[in-house]
């Protein structure tokens, strides 16, 4: 499945996490037991919600918590991947944009 949709004006690290919270939505929506494997280019979002990693900055940690509401986390890893390897991704966020 795949999602796309403006955000408005936002850090990447916004959007990233606005993806991810989502995504985790829709998923628990068709199913609230889903195992899932979140894959992001995003190395700070991956290692802070992998417990890594200290969320310092008050956005980030408001939103770690939507994260968390959104589907339960011992159901979700996450795996950092290359930016090269993550073109789909890129290209719905830049149809997102383009709208």
């Amino acid at each position: 499945a795949e999602l796309s949709e403006r955000i408005g004006v936002a850090t990447n690290n916004v959007a990233e996490y606005s993806g991810l919270i989502a995504g985790l939505r829709a998923i628990h929506q068709l199913d609230p037991e889903a195992q899932v494997l979140a894959r992001m280019d995003s190395k700070l979002i991956v290692e802070q919600m992998s417990g890594n990693w200290k969320i310092k900055n008050h956005e980030m940690k408001k939103m770690a918590l939507m994260v968390r509401d959104a589907h339960p986390a011992n159901l979700i890893k996450y795996e950092w991947i290359p930016r090269e390897m993550n073109s789909h991704a890129d290209s719905l966020v830049n149809r997102a944009l383009d709208e």
